[in-house]
C-alpha cells in the first residue's frame, strides 16, 4: 500500500484528445506523508537500480518525456469510411459509459455533486433516428436484453448526439446492474403501457 496523493495534491500534465499538452500545479500540499505518484514511482526506480528515475520534479519528467512537437506525434483523425445502411430489427449495440461523477471516491462522496443532473443520466438514450424506428419517444419504457441473459427496464431519454442503432447506458451504479455486459448487442422492446402498471 503506497502512500499517493490524489491528483489535487500534486502537479503534472494530461494531454487531452485534440493532443494539447495540459499542465497543472497542485491546489494543496499533500497531507501528512503521503507523496505524489511520480515521486513514489522515481523512489521505487533507485531502490531497485534502475535508469532512467533521476527526476527531481513533475517539470523534468514532462521535459523528458514529452515530444517537441506533440501535435505531429498524436492523430486522432478518423479515415473517411463509407457504411452501409443497417437495418433495425431491435437489436442494438450496447455503449457504456462511467457518470463523470461515479468515476472517483472523492467526488461520489460529494453532497453537492450528487445532486447535480449530471450525476444522474439517464438509464437509457437512443438516438431520434432509433426511437422512430422502435416507435418510442422520451419517457417511453424499454426493455433490454444483453447477450448474457441481464435485462433493464428504464425510462428512454432520445437525445439526437447519441450514434443510430445504439443505446448508451451508465454503469457502475445501482439501478443499471441487471446487466451482465457492458459491450455487445442488445435486443431492446418497448413496454406497453399496461405492462408498466403491472
Amino acid at each position: 500500500l503506497l502512500p499517493i496523493a490524489p491528483s489535487t495534491e500534486t502537479s503534472g500534465t494530461f494531454i487531452n484528445i485534440a493532443g494539447t499538452a495540459q499542465t497543472f500545479k497542485a491546489a494543496v500540499r499533500p497531507l501528512g506523508e503521503t507523496r505524489p505518484g511520480w515521486k513514489v514511482l522515481r523512489v521505487l526506480g533507485n531502490l531497485l537500480g534502475l535508469e532512467g528515475f533521476e527526476f527531481n520534479s513533475s517539470e523534468e519528467v514532462l521535459k523528458a518525456f514529452l515530444p517537441a512537437n506533440l501535435a505531429a506525434s498524436l492523430s486522432n483523425t478518423i479515415p473517411e469510411q463509407t457504411v452501409a445502411g443497417v437495418a433495425l430489427s431491435g437489436n442494438l449495440e450496447l455503449a457504456a459509459f462511467a457518470p463523470i461523477y461515479d468515476t472517483d471516491a472523492l467526488v461520489r462522496r460529494a453532497d453537492s455533486l450528487r445532486k447535480t443532473k449530471a450525476a444522474k443520466p439517464a438509464l437509457a438514450q437512443i438516438s431520434t433516428q432509433t426511437a422512430g424506428l422502435l416507435g418510442v419517444k422520451s419517457g417511453d419504457k424499454i426493455q433490454l436484453t444483453d447477450s448474457e441473459g441481464g435485462t433493464l427496464r428504464a425510462a428512454v431519454l432520445v437525445n439526437k448526439t447519441i450514434a443510430d442503432n445504439t443505446v448508451l447506458v451508465p454503469m457502475g451504479r445501482v439501478d443499471s446492474q441487471s446487466l451482465r455486459t457492458v459491450f455487445g448487442g442488445v435486443t431492446v422492446e418497448a413496454v406497453v403501457a399496461s405492462e408498466v402498471q403491472a
